[in-house]
């Protein structure tokens, strides 16, 4: 036979432990006691509900996060984690924002646009125009398609291989802060 707490001895068990530590003998002992028992789903819900809603601190996010350093998945739980979200796409992702996607995002991912970044890399003989960077000989250069008359602006020659240019990395970012630049002093001139 089970016993059932009334609502106020679980008040007055709280009082009574507040400020109190266990050892870590009793923490040992209660699970021990714990070991091979699964709580209920009901039990579950609830421990869960519990936590929602809580407001974590920067000190608990940082233990939560070394104690996260060097840990690996086992095989079962990594099947497990697997199995638990087949099927978590679309609208049953948690990533889901009712389908909206932006624009730009949808242009730069499609058939067409790498069809064009193609062309502008075998165009240039995948070199930078700039600096005359390349791959080769042990050497690693990323190299970006970029647009001359800008992306944004210009929604009628994103596709033109004309408007196209193969930069290496460091120089495609040099061109990107003279943009910003640009447009930070036109957005002062302006105001």
């Amino acid at each position: 036979m089970s016993y059932v707490m009334t609502a106020e001895h679980k008040a007055k068990l709280l009082v009574a432990n507040l400020g109190r530590h266990m050892s870590d003998e009793t923490k040992a002992k209660i699970g021990m006691a714990n070991a091979g028992r699964c709580p209920s789903l009901e039990a579950r819900a609830r421990m869960s509900a519990s936590g929602k809603g809580r407001p974590k601190s920067s000190e608990w996010r940082a233990d939560m996060s070394a104690r996260q350093i060097g840990s690996h998945l086992s095989d079962e739980t990594r099947i497990k984690l697997s199995i638990a979200n087949k099927g978590r796409i679309g609208s049953l992702s948690g990533g889901w924002r009712g389908g909206i996607n932006p624009i730009n995002q949808t242009i730069r991912h499609s058939d067409k646009y790498n069809a064009w970044r193609t062309a502008v890399f075998e165009r240039d003989a995948y070199t930078c125009q700039d600096c005359g960077a390349r791959n080769g000989m042990g050497y690693t250069v990323e190299l970006e398609a970029h647009h001359i008359h800008e992306f944004a602006q210009y929604p009628d020659e994103r596709f033109v291989v004309e408007n196209g240019k193969t930069l290496c990395l460091e120089c495609h970012n040099k061109t990107k802060l003279g943009r910003l630049r640009k447009a930070r002093v036109v957005a002062c001139l302006t105001a």
